[in-house]
């Protein structure tokens, strides 16, 4: 009789585990509708969604600047008339997401080591908890990292990506790269480019009618203006980051108003502003627990989400080990496979790279690019042809 695959098993305890994970930290008492708005970002999704889908509302033009419209239809959609349906989509894209992961693994080394660890990750298990992209984020990034290394797959990845950047910001910069290159050294793969240029394409449009503003996302602009410059100018003058909303910050933007005068200060100090990134990746990222769990404001109770922050904190250690050995393995990857896959393979290191640009999240941020290097920590040594796990 034939085994299950490992992928298959890690899939359905990732699910299992997910909806486990957010009874305890919530019981089962609080309504679906409350915990999913229980994070202060997920009321602008909630804005948004109502925006979209009810006529009559007006559509928030910052947030979807910000944000995109994508997940405020789908995911935002079901919150307004199914909450507990979304529990379950968000779930089942977790599940999808760790599938993802540990099949890549096997592909590339024979057996499933490091992508387990994804099953630990508190802020993965609670993510279809709250109305936010990030569980559909997680599967649609392990779908295209998935594609990357399979033969002829370039096409199915870029579409897989440009759908996550569609759903999560973070992605928006190697997606464009990715369907650039696809369009010019993969013409066996026009149609998926085709397809993922009319997606861009389309969402382009919402924003700029909306917002009367030509971009992708708004949001990268105002995170360095509103939080990476202060932190910076703030490791200059006083050894530690000033930080966002705070009156030093407030000073230090006022000082330089200009976008570009910013963006001069940053780059004329690069050693202070790596300083800055360093603290704010540790503290405000890795060490300020899960970015699920984190608020003292909202449904969660207290015990429960004390326990888990203090679990995320310690679990994020051993995943920072893990990912740090997956850095040296997908550049060995990306070596071996060839410059075609760069722009996707170098998704989640550009993710690790760019998230100090904002912080008070946890490690909402930083927890999608820690996972998606877990496959890779095993891939330096040769394939097992013969591993009993496949």
């Amino acid at each position: 009789m034939a085994r299950l695959p490992t992928p298959f098993w890690g899939a359905l305890w990732a699910f299992l585990l997910s909806l486990g994970l957010m009874a305890y930290l919530y019981g089962f008492a609080t309504p679906a509708s409350e915990i999913q708005t229980g994070l202060f970002d997920t009321k602008g999704f909630r804005e948004l969604a109502v925006g979209l889908w009810v006529p009559g509302e007006p559509v928030p033009s910052t947030r979807l600047g910000q944000r995109g419209a994508l997940y405020a239809l789908l995911g935002g959609g079901l919150h307004l008339v199914a909450p507990v349906l979304l529990f379950i989509l968000q779930a089942a894209a977790v599940a999808g997401g760790v599938a993802f992961l540990m099949a890549l693994e096997r592909d590339m080394t024979g057996r499933v080591r490091f992508s387990w660890l994804a099953l630990f990750s508190v802020s993965l298990l609670l993510s279809p908890s709250v109305l936010m992209p990030e569980a559909l984020g997680f599967l649609f990034g392990a779908m295209a990292l998935y594609f990357a290394v399979r033969p002829a797959g370039l096409g199915r990845a870029t579409l897989a990506l440009v759908l996550a950047a569609l759903l999560k910001v973070a992605f928006w910069p190697m997606a464009i790269v990715a369907l650039l290159a696809l369009w010019i050294f993969s013409p066996g793969a026009h149609r998926a480019a085709l397809g993922a240029t009319l997606l861009v394409a389309a969402h382009l449009v919402v924003v700029t009618i909306h917002t009367g503003q030509q971009g992708i996302s708004l949001a990268a602009k105002q995170n360095f203006e509103e939080r990476f410059y202060p932190a910076v100018a703030g490791m200059k003058e006083d050894g530690r980051p000033w930080l966002h909303r705070t009156e030093a910050a407030a000073e230090a933007k006022a000082a330089r108003p200009a976008l570009g005068d910013k963006i001069d200060y940053v780059v004329s100090h690069p050693r202070t502003a790596l300083s800055a990134w360093a603290v704010i990746l540790w503290e405000h990222h890795l060490w300020e627990g899960s970015g699920f769990a984190q608020r003292d404001n909202g449904p969660a109770r207290e015990g429960p989400r004390d326990i888990l922050n203090g679990a995320s904190r310690g679990l994020n250690a051993v995943l920072v080990v893990a990912a740090l050995a997956g850095l040296v393995g997908i550049f060995a990857q990306m070596v071996r496979l060839g410059f075609r896959t760069w722009p996707i393979l170098i998704t989640p290191v550009l993710i690790l790279g760019t998230a100090p640009v904002t912080y008070f999240q946890g490690d909402r941020v930083i927890f999608l690019a820690l996972l998606f290097l877990l496959p890779f920590a095993g891939s330096i040594a040769p394939k097992r042809d013969d591993a009993p796990d496949a």
